[in-house]
């Protein structure tokens, strides 16, 4: 057991290779019929097509279609990773899980994994927009051509959403009048299934929250525009069907997608993470991830005076105490808010007393 706990922190043994397509590729794609293929996704090729890096398994599958050899198409980029401590602790903890229950089963005598002590899990600095820095970024999305990516990043940065949950919205989740938005499912990319859709990550993910009126009013306009494309795409149009149960069986309903393409269908997360993390490059923050929105949102409520248990409940954490720990740093703005509000009031007290 310990020695499959030390093959778990080797680095060699954890390639986080990728591949990228070579100069002309385009020209390959096209020779070899430059049409869409069953075996891998609009959103793929484009990528693929643009230079962007891929998994092994979508290289391989490219090259089986077009012919040739695959070093000749793509080149290896990336370097050895090691795994995460928690992803090294969760592995402990699903093995420990099932010899556990061998143990109960009497199938062995003891859970070798008592024995092994877990990596002690570094809490790793976030990074995250200040409040001139944010206002900063919204000026700037004001100004993008793609509403779609203009009302994503606002909605990141006011509701401090994940990346799935916000795919997973539709319009039916919004109440414009109450100005409330309910999160109940997330969108996952799962490599041979497409999109799929989940439940939030915790049970406290699913959530209703109020939104601001300057939010509502940006997703009317970009409800607007949404309407208008899909009047200008006709068949083209095409929405994903859902059954849904009624008084009389079964009904087909279509699922009104909050974030889609010009097809109708969903926004793929990558494509929402790309934009933005292109759009955050462009604008002085290279560092900067779209998670790392989520994390300004909420370190700016919590720097802001907002309470805790409000706080998580808006971010969906299962505990408040997980915010907090988080979130440590922005605390400290109302912590000294507070010293400072006691030290007046008693230093008033004191010279009332005094007179």
């Amino acid at each position: 057991m310990l020695n499959s706990y030390n093959a778990l922190l080797d680095n060699d043994l954890h390639q986080a290779f990728k591949y990228k397509a070579k100069p002309g590729i385009r020209e390959v794609w096209k020779q070899a019929g430059g049409k869409y293929s069953d075996g891998i996704k609009r959103h793929t090729l484009t990528a693929i097509l643009a230079g962007k890096n891929i998994n092994p398994e979508t290289a391989i599958k490219f090259t089986e279609i077009v012919g040739g050899n695959i070093d000749d198409l793509f080149e290896k980029t990336g370097e050895a990773k090691p795994l995460s401590e928690n992803t090294v602790r969760h592995y402990l903890r699903c093995v420990s899980s099932v010899l556990s229950v061998a143990v109960e089963w009497q199938l062995i005598q003891s859970n070798p994994c008592e024995r092994v002590r877990p990596p002690k899990v570094v809490q790793k600095s976030i990074k995250y927009l200040d409040i001139d820095d944010t206002l900063k970024i919204m000026d700037a999305a004001m100004t993008l051509d793609d509403i779609r990516i203009q009302t994503a990043l606002l909605v990141f940065l006011y509701i401090g959403i994940r990346k799935g949950e916000l795919t997973g919205l539709r319009w039916s989740d919004i109440d414009m009048e109450a100005q409330t938005i309910t999160i109940s499912r997330a969108l996952q990319s799962i490599p041979g299934q497409g999109l799929v859709e989940s439940d939030p990550k915790t049970d406290s993910g699913e959530r209703m929250v109020s939104l601001s009126a300057g939010l509502i009013d940006q997703l009317r306009r970009y409800r607007t525009w949404q309407n208008e494309e899909r009047l200008r795409a006709g068949d083209r149009w095409q929405w994903k069907e859902h059954q849904t149960a009624n008084d009389e069986g079964r009904d087909w309903s279509p699922v009104d997608w909050v974030f889609t393409g010009l097809d109708g269908y969903p926004l793929h997360p990558a494509t929402t993470y790309h934009k933005i993390k292109d759009f955050l490059r462009e604008n002085s923050h290279p560092d900067m991830t779209v998670h790392g929105l989520r994390h300004s949102n909420i370190s700016l409520m919590l720097s802001q005076g907002v309470d805790l248990i409000t706080a998580a409940r808006r971010a969906g954490h299962a505990k408040p105490s997980t915010t907090a720990n988080i979130y440590a740093h922005a605390l400290r703005r109302p912590d000294e808010a507070a010293a400072d509000k006691l030290d007046s009031l008693l230093n008033r007290k004191r010279q009332a007393v005094e007179q």
